[in-house]
């Protein structure tokens, strides 16, 4: 998605959702290493502007799904990796993350 755009993205791993199912097997340290690179819990991945926050958020409880932002895109190519993954709550991702490579 940011190749193809000619963006960055900045991921917040504190943000990402993570399963109870997960939670229990898993530390929380560990959960967020699996939830941003690994295992099976999917979620749909999307990109939408802030100013559009207000309706995605009325459409998604109309549907009965639950929408989680979890960074920002930014206009400017950040330097490799194109995805950058920091912590809000101070506990910085491992460094050695790396999704899977599709292609």
């Amino acid at each position: 998605l940011c190749q193809q755009s000619s963006v960055g993205a900045l991921v917040d791993a504190a943000a990402l959702p993570l399963s109870d199912s997960l939670l229990a097997c898993f530390t929380l340290s560990a959960a967020r290493k699996l939830a941003s690179c690994a295992g099976d819990d999917y979620e749909l991945c999307f990109t939408a502007s802030s100013q559009h926050a207000d309706v995605l958020q009325q459409v998604a409880a109309d549907c009965g799904l639950r929408l989680t932002q979890v960074g920002l895109i930014c206009t400017a190519p950040l330097a490799e990796p194109l995805v950058q993954c920091w912590s809000s709550d101070g506990m910085l991702p491992p460094s050695d993350v790396r999704g899977f490579q599709h292609f």
